[in-house]
């Protein structure tokens, strides 16, 4: 699948929308060495577009970038990178930032946060210039809630799609 430039630039901006992110607001976007620039340039794009004020943050020092036991992994989040979020109206995290699974990284990260609105796993070029990640998120949301409605009401606690292209989901809720 080819990144739409365009495609990229609407889904970022579908993201400020449901973040509510306005004119002034700080909005900081936390990545690191392997996050994908041109998501990130449409996520500061899609800010600037509305007045918000983005700060990008690149840390190389995430621990499942470095010796799991050495100095890479006591330090991370590096200090810069939290006081960079500190006092921001919204940070979302730009993948593979999201992939870390230490706790204490989570922990000093939410500690920084006050009351900051947060998003994370955006930054797969593909997926977010997809026709469908250009979608209002509240008609998606409201897609999801119906499924899920649906799937509860079927009272069976499983599920199973299968298309004509040879698509074969199942699964348990």
């Amino acid at each position: 699948m080819s990144v739409s430039k365009v495609k990229l630039l609407e889904s970022a901006s579908n993201i400020m929308s449901a973040a509510n992110v306005k004119k002034g607001d700080e909005v900081v976007l936390v990545g690191d060495t392997h996050s994908d620039t041109s998501v990130i340039e449409s996520l500061q794009l899609a800010a600037e577009s509305v007045g918000a004020r983005p700060t990008t943050v690149i840390g190389t020092e995430f621990p499942h970038y470095g010796d799991p036991f050495g100095k890479t992994f006591v330090d991370s989040p590096p200090k810069a990178v939290l006081n960079a979020m500190t006092g921001a109206d919204l940070i979302v995290e730009v993948y593979p930032v999201m992939s870390v699974t230490w706790k204490p990284f989570f922990d000093a990260m939410r500690s920084v946060r006050k009351g900051a609105k947060s998003i994370g796993q955006f930054g797969d070029a593909e997926i977010m210039s997809s026709e469908m990640a250009t979608y209002p998120l509240e008609i998606i949301y409201t897609i999801l809630k119906k499924v899920r409605e649906f799937l509860l009401a079927s009272g069976t606690g499983t599920f199973k799609v299968k298309t004509p292209s040879g698509s074969d989901l199942s699964g348990a809720f």
